[in-house]
């Protein structure tokens, strides 16, 4: 089983649907059929290819066969900060070293991202600063740091 984070939903799926946005799903899909429709491609996307799709953004999406969650961590300097994708992808890949369960998996690495992210620009000056307090928080993430996690299940 694998995760296939939005970067990649980019080129779209073998059935032809139109790419998923490159910017962060909520940049693209401003109404809620719009992000009806890119739910049902990242489903469809899901079963075609068996496996997890995780779109991020504002809101982040991870979407399964049968499952999906909505994970309402995270913040706007995340998106000034090159490599952040990349951060979550790490993260995901981490967390399916050790977890079995791919779209587990890949919800606890966008857990970890996103109230990290939080956490860091609580207490940062802009860019540069949020960086290297987003490496700090993420080192010092524990127990009760994580019960920040606002994740809805369906």
């Amino acid at each position: 089983r694998k995760s296939l984070r939005d970067r990649a939903l980019a080129h779209g799926t073998k059935s032809g649907r139109t790419p998923l946005p490159t910017r962060g799903v909520d940049s693209a899909l401003k109404t809620e059929e719009a992000l009806e429709d890119a739910l049902k491609d990242a489903q469809s996307l899901a079963i075609e290819l068996d496996l997890v799709v995780c779109m991020s953004g504002p809101t982040d999406w991870i979407v399964s066969r049968n499952r999906t969650a909505r994970i309402e961590n995270g913040h706007a300097l995340m998106s000034r900060v090159t490599g952040m994708g990349c951060v979550s992808t790490a993260l995901i890949a981490a967390s399916a070293a050790v977890w079995p369960d791919p779209f587990e998996a890949t919800v606890a690495g966008m857990v970890l991202t996103g109230v990290a992210g939080e956490l860091a620009a609580a207490d940062c000056q802009g860019p540069g600063s949020f960086q290297a307090r987003f490496l700090d928080e993420l080192y010092a993430l524990d127990a009760k740091k994580l019960q920040l996690a606002r994740v809805t299940l369906t």
